[in-house]
């Protein structure tokens, strides 16, 4: 079968024009309303840290925001072997130390006066990293 190219894609009709033209004036102003959602609110939502090897912190995020009551997972890239270690927990359950054991009642994010930095220290395969969380203080 012959690959398609610009020059052999079916070309639109008048009719497929004018109905194009109406979609996009749709779109454009008269169909488009605000998100019902606040931009706040999306972001309030359990985060995950990818774990990566290849990268000088060994982890995609360096820095993540995370907010109070919501959870935090660190999660294998290429199945790199790891473990998490802060010095002053940032979970209700007191837990300093995370591993791929670890439940997710065990990484909830705690409460906090003001927006805090948590330094931690991530092992990857074997190497220690030390990037950091922040926590949006308040609800």
């Amino acid at each position: 079968m012959k690959e398609k190219t610009m020059e052999t894609l079916p070309r639109p009709n008048a009719k497929r024009k004018l109905i194009l033209g109406a979609v996009v004036l749709a779109v454009a102003g008269w169909g488009c309303k605000p998100a019902k959602i606040a931009p706040a609110d999306l972001c309030k939502q359990d985060r995950a840290i990818h774990v990566n090897r290849n990268k000088p912190t060994g982890v995609d995020e360096d820095a993540r925001v995370v907010y109070p009551g919501k959870h935090v997972t660190w999660l294998k890239t290429a199945g790199e072997d790891w473990v998490v270690e802060f010095s002053s927990s940032p979970f209700t359950s007191g837990i300093t130390k995370v591993t791929p054991q670890t439940t997710l009642n065990d990484v909830v994010v705690i409460n906090v006066a003001q927006d805090t930095a948590y330094k931690y220290a991530i092992t990857v395969d074997g190497t220690r990293h030390d990037p950091q969380i922040i926590i949006m203080g308040g609800n």
